[in-house]
């Protein structure tokens, strides 16, 4: 057939009075020339009159087929029942062995379900089925085509087919579970709510489909089994002496949630500050470790809760770091600072703040943020502002409990170093920040995980302006 732009060429299937075209969308051919084409069969136009047509195409326009009796029909070749029929009797002259053989009767069971969910299916289903058949063999690669993790576990170890069919359900909705969370993340909090740590790291990579399925079951049962050791947050955040205190997680995730960061506000100037951190389970001294900075503490198990009495020196900020775990439990860390004065001071941070320690660099007050601006004791009466410096020695600034302070960022050194340092210089006191300027974006929640937090926790929600 001759165009204005090219010459159209394709075979013909010869019968006693039609000669059958073969058409489809492949080489550039476009559906819009096809229905073209389409129209032309059977005309009185001289080179199709005698001619019929076959249409192979994989494209959704509807004005593409019609007029034509599709073979997917019912009693026609490509017919699901038709094409069900055909690959079992392939699959019982194949060589492929019984656990096999039953993953593929599998896959072919579960399309047929989804047609009655999508009434969608074809020929093309069936493709990576026929691969199979046609190659001999289920390649430990063609599982990830099937939607299945591979499983090693199924040809070592007798089971029945029922056993196996069973298997092969979870296999695939585990997979989905998996496949959802990385379509539509986060991924660390979608896999921490299936599987326990060792799960979340083997799945949380790019290659997650070629993780063995008894990996990924084993994970998914110890998941199930029970929670193991946890914190329990407390809602009243005051130390045994009525000191008022911050707590914030490092993020979202689970093993984030582990990492605990504290401010204690001590404008009293007490010597000693006292604080518990309670568990599900009994605490055991053997296993809490103190990563003492320059101050020190006293920790002992009381119970199921951790006491600290942490030993404060008046006149600056001290920290102080603790972690807890056992043989078989999670790991759980502690980072407190003590600093003398009232929130309002550092009202302004308390939905970004985290505790930085540091022996050699020294520890620290973490601001995670990618404002140029901070503002503390906000609404004092004298206003003061000062602009941070590559100098760290020039980013110390005086300032009174009447004055708001508004601490700038130089735009000249956004991303010049990875953490921006600067001191707080009281009368009494001196308290140590830093500036993190690549953060975290902060993970979407919904309308009833609020309700929830704030009907378990009783606390405040902070919003920062």
């Amino acid at each position: 057939m001759q165009t204005e732009e090219e010459l159209f060429q394709t075979i013909c299937l010869m019968n006693d009075t039609v000669k059958i075209l073969i058409a489809s969308n492949i080489h550039e051919i476009t559906p819009d020339f096809l229905t073209t084409l389409r129209n032309k069969v059977g005309t009185q136009e001289e080179q199709f009159t005698d001619k019929a047509m076959l249409l192979i195409h994989n494209s959704n326009l509807d004005s593409l087929v019609q007029g034509m009796t599709s073979f997917s029909k019912e009693g026609m070749p490509f017919h699901i029942s038709s094409i069900e029929k055909n690959l079992q009797e392939l699959m019982k002259g194949s060589n492929l062995s019984k656990e096999e053989k039953l993953i593929l009767q599998f896959i072919m069971e579960s399309n047929k379900a989804q047609q009655g969910l999508h009434e969608q299916i074809t020929l093309f289903d069936y493709e990576n089925i026929m691969n199979v058949l046609n190659n001999g063999k289920l390649e430990s690669n063609d599982y990830k085509e099937f939607s299945l993790f591979y499983d090693s576990e199924l040809f070592h170890t007798p089971r029945s087919d029922k056993q196996i069919k069973e298997r092969l359900k979870d296999n695939q909705a585990l997979f989905s579970d998996v496949e959802m969370i990385h379509q539509y993340g986060p991924i660390d909090v979608g896999l921490e709510r299936h599987f326990d740590e060792q799960g979340v790291k083997a799945l949380s990579v790019s290659e997650w489909q070629d993780t063995d399925f008894g990996t990924v079951r084993r994970s998914n049962q110890k998941k199930l089994e029970g929670k193991g050791l946890e914190y329990i947050e407390p809602n009243k955040k005051l130390s045994l002496e009525g000191l008022t205190y911050w707590e914030k997680a490092d993020g979202e995730s689970k093993s984030k949630q582990r990492k605990r960061n504290i401010i204690v506000f001590n404008p009293d100037l007490n010597k000693t500050v006292t604080l518990e951190f309670p568990f599900n389970d009994f605490i055991k001294n053997q296993y809490i470790n103190k990563n003492e900075m320059k101050h020190k503490f006293d920790s002992e198990a009381s119970g199921k809760k951790i006491k600290v009495c942490l030993h404060h020196e008046p006149g600056q900020t001290s920290f102080y770091g603790l972690r807890y775990k056992t043989e078989v439990s999670q790991t759980y860390d502690f980072r407190i600072a003590i600093v003398e004065s009232t929130e309002k001071l550092i009202h302004s941070i308390q939905t970004t703040f985290t505790i930085n320690l540091s022996k050699s660099k020294g520890s620290c007050i973490l601001i995670n943020s990618d404002d140029d601006q901070w503002i503390l004791n906000k609404g004092a009466s004298e206003v003061l502002k000062a602009e941070l410096s590559s100098e760290i020695g020039n980013n110390q600034f005086d300032m009174t409990e009447s004055d708001e302070l508004v601490i700038l960022k130089n735009a000249d050194m956004a991303n010049e170093e990875e953490l921006l340092q600067f001191e707080i210089r009281l009368p009494y006191t001196k308290i140590p920040f830093a500036v993190r300027d690549v953060v975290e974006r902060p993970a979407p929640i919904s309308g009833f995980s609020v309700w929830k937090l704030k009907k378990g926790k009783t606390s405040t929600f902070c919003v920062p302006l």
